[in-house]
């Protein structure tokens, strides 16, 4: 981590605890449903790495899959896939350019990174506030029936 001396130890305390301050709300939140709350961790822990890799990105949005009836429920999910892939096409020709060829530079790489970041915490955060929403709908729905 390229910082001042003086702010180095302050930085690594702030990207380190940074995941865990974004945990505690979820656990709580989602502490009925264990292979969600596993899923969104896994995501977290490959967003915010340093350096993430496609692998943790496809394994992360594989694990997607499992959970159909919240995916139906994100409305710009067009835009969000959209998004995720036209970077990930981006991101080898970038790398392609900048250290190979030798005519691009870092900042066209580090942008479509970003840009691909940008779009899978869009897609988690909204992953995660549909499926409590449809949680909190069959708990409705259910508490309905029972009182009938």
């Amino acid at each position: 981590m390229e910082t001042f001396e003086r702010f180095r130890d302050f930085f690594l305390v702030l990207f380190h605890l940074h995941p865990f301050v974004i945990m505690v709300p979820l656990c709580f939140q989602l502490q009925t449903r264990p292979l969600l709350l596993a899923q969104v961790l896994l995501s977290i822990v490959a967003l915010f790495k340093p350096y993430p890799d496609m692998s943790d990105i496809a394994f992360s949005l594989s694990m997607f899959v499992m959970h159909p009836r919240s995916i139906v429920r994100i409305k710009p999910l067009f835009l969000i896939g959209v998004g995720i892939v036209i970077p990930s096409c981006i991101m080898p020709l970038m790398w392609y350019m900048w250290l190979t060829a030798g005519t691009g530079n870092a900042n066209f790489y580090y942008f479509q990174n970003l840009i691909l970041l940008l779009f899978l915490v869009f897609l988690v955060s909204t992953f995660i506030h549909r499926t409590i929403m449809r949680d909190r709908i069959i708990k409705a729905y259910y508490k309905q029936t029972k009182s009938r």
